[in-house]
């Protein structure tokens, strides 16, 4: 029975570790949300734990989680947005100088309030993306250690 479950386990990871890369987090990601999904279908059927629902749950809480961070979109809408207002970003190679600029910022007052804005986008999400990985490990360190039947 170790035989025919080891070789289960090798075929289903193969596609898995055929994709994996190690200059990005989000194969790391992908590597952990396999194994936690492979964890709650065992939870799903399999499971004699009397609290596998509570489990489940908690296992695809973070899988939801897991999701975003390799999805990886916090700030599209307002990229967009700020896109539809500013006009796209231009890049202009000068005598050497990347100059960045965008059709709707005229003065001097447009590009500080470009800027302002962009940044909060960009510190917005951050935040987002961290809260995930915080909650994330948060949710593994309060629970894998009860995942087990």
């Amino acid at each position: 029975m170790e035989i025919v479950q080891g070789i289960k386990n090798i075929i289903s990871w193969i596609p898995i570790i055929w994709k994996d890369r190690d200059w990005d987090q989000s194969f790391f990601y992908k590597i952990l949300k396999f194994k936690l999904y492979k964890m709650k279908k065992y939870f799903e059927t399999d499971s004699l734990a009397a609290d596998s629902e509570n489990i489940k749950n908690n296992i695809g809480k973070c899988i939801d989680i897991l999701d975003r961070l390799i999805e990886n979109d916090y700030a599209s809408e307002s990229y967009k947005k700020h896109d539809e207002k500013w006009g796209e970003i231009r890049l202009n190679l000068d005598d050497g100088n990347l100059e960045i600029d965008r059709k709707n910022v005229l003065t001097e007052k447009d590009r500080e309030e470009e800027r302002y804005e962009f940044f909060n986008i960009l510190k917005e999400e951050h935040k987002l993306r961290n809260n995930d990985i915080n909650n994330l490990f948060n949710l593994l360190k309060e629970n894998i250690e009860e995942w087990w039947d």
